[in-house]
């Protein structure tokens, strides 16, 4: 090859190698399939061939696949200095065709762009466009023997194949599934048929896809040397360095002065006006520079949110602050109020102090007093509470109360103060106490009204002549008015220990048969104060009275007088029981000396015995009736029934007696059954038929007892008094009053939740009709009789 047509490529380092140093997806030679096999003598295939691959001719003719050559001037003369055009033929001849399709051999260098350098489709999953719209695109330019086929065979393009065009006319598409289900779940998953938006839809993608073209390319015919083409085949060729001259190169940006041409042949295969202007870049990466660049987003990210955490935590502290000031404000608030308070609670207390202190110029009245503690407690009661202000009562209140009532008689004027420890109850009582705080106004009670209500309890008698104002009432009314004052506690130890043994003491001292005044005058008015607490004086009245009434005569209405407040007040066992004793022997005995005289009937008696039908058991009369009153009657009234015929008489005289009988002993059974004999008996003797006289257990007339025979069987007819539902501490308590032994309950004294008594000098207690005496260190069962035979 002549020196003129020899090539060198310059191995200067320009600002594209500078740029694309550190670049791996940097454009490299691509092998075509005309390289491969024809090699160097590879030839262009035309406008049709770049048409397929515009992007690889575009960096192939960029990347300086034309080199320059710089070949001698003809006749292999040349020149010291020469110029090269920056719009030299050689870069832009065209070559010239001729009628025969002939072309000029081109060597060029078809670069095969690298897998990295094409890159990825550049779109997401889902967002591709359809598999069909890009088939058989290369129809377009060429016509295989398959197509020619179809055609001749009638296809037509764009419809289904088939004689009838059953054919699918588009290829088949997935299609995504709507959720997880099973195949079929979401109904047919067939793709809609649509040909004519596809083919809208591929010619707006292809539009819009080549907007970034600047448009169809001309062909550009590059020429090659043989040194060129043997160098990229590989082939070593022996390098000869033209003549010597310097060369100005305006080419590129810059003017460049060059030793030679060889060195315009060393350029760079990739002009330095051409970077980055042609074709489309692939991907470039600077592995340091983004390690850098993502270092400076991330330290400016924490700075961004190192601020935002600041100014968050900044708002929230003002909030915060905000929140605090508010809160101290109220306290502050509270605290002007509280002081504010105390100064007024303290002002109180100072008017207070001086007008109760010792060294008051003008001490308070009670009334000024209450006003002014009332209005203390209304108006500071949180710091009464706090402070326990309450406790200033004994100093303050205490001694002015004391000197209110230092001239108080409460017997003579039992209302005198009420209103003022009424307002002193209202102020010290506290109805949320707490459990062991004291309590004041109980404290007032006891010891200011208290002392001057007991020196006039001593001076109190219960007994008194009946002429005479009694001064008991007084004490009553006394009670009744302060009642709703007087603190339980306060009561309870008046009645208990002041009271209680006042009366005691004066039933002591009292003679049924001497005293004039009757006892229940001056007992009954504490019935409704004290009508439990009266019950161990009950006992002794009892015994005085069962005393008294051993001379007594029915005659005497005295004793009724006596028992008969008593009904109603006592225990009705022990009233029964004692009537049983004292008073049921006296009545039959009045009976036992009465005579039934249809002639001439005298009542006396009679009316002494029934006087006592309210006062007295019914069952217990009845018996002494069914024992000594009948056995007379019924001889009677057979004797009348024999020996007058006038029956009239008879019926009168039955009705007489028995309309004298009060009402309480007609309602007895006894008392009905012998009345129906009796009945019985004249209607016989009236009809005609054999009659008798009623037949009792033994003929009262026989028989007149002796006192200790009738002692002997009054237990008896207390006995018979009682109906068949007689208790076994009621028939205990009627042998023990039929042998006047004591039988009474100790009070507040149980064992095993059952009642204590006494009976005689024996402690016992009954459970199940047994009875239990206590020996001194245990409980023991004992019979009745042993018991009533060792008392």
């Amino acid at each position: 090859m002549a020196d003129d047509d020899v090539e060198i490529e310059d191995f200067s380092v320009t600002d594209w190698d500078l740029e694309n140093e550190f670049n791996p997806n940097r454009t490299r030679y691509r092998q075509t399939r005309e390289d491969r096999i024809y090699g160097i003598w590879a030839e262009r295939a035309g406008p049709s061939a770049a048409g397929a691959d515009d992007d690889d001719d575009d960096d192939g003719e960029a990347a300086g696949g034309g080199r320059p050559s710089f070949r001698g001037a003809p006749g292999g003369k040349s020149t010291n200095i020469a110029f090269v055009s920056s719009g030299s033929s050689l870069y832009n001849e065209k070559p010239q065709e001729d009628e025969d399709n002939q072309e000029s051999v081109e060597f060029k260098k078809a670069r095969k762009k690298p897998r990295s350098m094409a890159g990825p489709s550049g779109v997401f999953a889902g967002e591709r466009s359809a598999l069909g719209s890009s088939i058989g695109t290369w129809e377009k330019h060429t016509r295989g023997m398959g197509a020619k086929l179809l055609l001749q065979m009638g296809y037509q393009p764009g419809k289904g194949l088939g004689k009838n065009l059953q054919g699918i006319s588009e290829p088949v598409e997935a299609t995504v599934r709507k959720g997880k289900g099973a195949i079929g779940a979401y109904g047919p998953e067939k793709a809609a048929q649509r040909i004519a938006e596809l083919e809208e839809g591929e010619t707006k993608q292809k539009r819009e896809a080549n907007q970034w073209r600047k448009g169809e390319k001309k062909i550009k015919y590059i020429y090659k040397s043989l040194e060129e083409v043997q160098k990229e085949s590989g082939v070593f060729v022996e390098r000869q360095i033209g003549p010597k001259g310097k060369v100005i190169d305006m080419t590129g940006p810059e003017q460049r002065v060059l030793s030679g041409y060889h060195q315009i042949a060393q350029q760079h295969h990739r002009p330095e006006e051409d970077i980055g202007t042609k074709g489309p870049q692939g991907n470039f990466t600077l592995p340091e520079l983004e390690d850098n660049l993502d270092v400076l987003i991330k330290a400016c990210e924490s700075d961004i949110k190192r601020s935002t955490r600041r100014i968050e935590s900044e708002q929230d502290r003002i909030t915060n602050l905000k929140f605090q000031q508010e809160r101290v404000d109220l306290e502050r608030e509270e605290s002007e109020k509280v002081a504010r308070t105390l100064s007024k609670l303290a002002a109180s207390l100072a008017e207070l102090e001086a007008g109760c202190g010792p060294q008051a110029i003008r001490r308070l009245s009670v009334g000024e007093l209450c006003i002014k503690f009332r209005r203390l407690v209304d108006e500071f009661e949180t710091e009464v509470n706090q402070f326990e202000l309450l406790d200033l009562a004994p100093l303050i209140i205490f001694p002015l109360m004391k000197d209110f009532l230092s001239a108080w008689n409460p017997l003579e004027n039992p209302r005198y103060g009420i209103e003022v420890f009424q307002q002193w109850q209202a102020i010290l009582e506290r109805p949320h106490r707490p459990r062991n705080a004291p309590d004041y106004y109980h404290n007032l009670m006891w010891e200011v009204w208290c002392p001057p209500v007991r020196h006039a309890i001593f001076r109190w008698s219960p007994r008194n002549p009946v002429s005479r104002l009694q001064e008991e009432n007084r004490l009553v009314v006394l009670l009744e008015t302060w009642k709703s004052l007087i603190p339980a506690g306060v009561l309870k130890h008046l009645y208990e220990q002041i009271i209680l043994p006042k009366i005691q003491q004066e039933v002591d001292q009292w003679d049924p048969l001497q005293d004039t005044v009757p006892i229940h005058t001056w007992i009954h008015p504490w019935l409704p104060l004290m009508s439990d607490l009266l019950e161990p004086v009950y006992q002794p009245i009892r015994m005085k009275l069962a005393h008294a009434l051993t001379k007594w005569h029915p005659s005497d209405s005295s004793a009724k007088a006596i028992l008969e407040p008593w009904v109603g007040v006592m225990p009705k066992g022990s009233l029964e029981a004692f009537i049983a004793t004292n008073i049921i022997p006296k009545l039959g005995v009045v009976l036992q000396n009465f005579v039934i005289d249809p002639r001439n009937q005298e009542f006396k008696s009679w009316e002494w015995f029934t006087d006592w039908a309210d006062v007295a058991p019914a069952p217990a009369l009845a018996a002494v009736l069914d024992k000594y009153f009948f056995p007379k009657f019924h001889p009677v009234l057979f004797q009348l029934l024999q020996t007058s015929r006038n029956y009239e008489d008879v019926s009168h005289w039955f009705s007489g007696w028995k309309a004298a009988f009060p009402d309480q002993l007609l309602q007895d059974v006894r008392i009905r059954e012998q009345f129906r004999l009796a009945l019985d008996t004249m209607n016989r003797a009236v009809s005609g038929q054999p009659f008798h006289a009623v037949r009792t257990p033994e003929t009262f007339s026989a028989q007149v007892p002796s006192v200790q025979q009738q002692a002997r069987e009054r237990s008896v007819a207390a006995l018979l008094a009682q109906s068949s539902k007689v208790t076994f501490k009621e028939g205990l308590e009627q042998r023990a009053y039929e042998k006047g032994i004591l039988f009474a309950p100790i009070p507040n004294r149980k064992q095993d939740e059952r009642q204590v008594y006494q009976l005689g000098n024996s402690i016992l207690y009954l459970e199940r009709n047994t009875i239990f005496v206590y020996n001194g260190k245990t409980w023991v069962p004992t019979s009745m009789e042993s018991l009533l035979d060792s008392c």
